[in-house]
């Protein structure tokens, strides 16, 4: 798995420190991870694969594509809300599931307009 890790991390063109601040450990850490002197918990295991969207079978047994592909990268993100301590976004999701066709597409509509509308805020902004 060390190796897994070190493959990761140069696949994403990231330094030792840049991966370390994204799972919020050092870079010292990350070294050691790569290099086999410190044991890579599951909670560490987790963390990669969450930040990262890695399949958990790739990185812990080498089996499969590095990397989710959307469906399953979605599907991880809604377990990981799901089993969490939000209770927001929890309600959220629980909400979003009781959604017929049409009310999706409402939905649609309105996230598509605010989401041009903070573009669109942030480029004034940038100005």
């Amino acid at each position: 798995m060390n190796e897994r890790i070190k493959e990761l991390r140069k696949a994403l063109n990231l330094t030792q420190d840049d991966f370390a601040k994204r799972l919020g450990i050092t870079g010292g850490g990350v070294s050691k991870l790569e290099n086999g002197t410190r044991n890579i918990t599951e909670q560490m295991v987790l963390s990669i694969c969450r930040e990262f969207n890695v399949s958990h079978a790739w990185l812990v047994d080498g089996v499969g594509d590095m990397f989710l592909d959307d469906d399953m990268a979605t599907t991880a993100v809604f377990d990981r809300i799901m089993a969490g301590e939000n209770e927001t976004a929890k309600a959220v999701f629980k909400a979003f599931a009781k959604l017929d066709d049409s009310e999706w597409e409402t939905l649609y509509k309105v996230i598509t307009e605010v989401s041009k509308n903070l573009s669109g805020q942030k480029e004034n902004a940038d100005k």
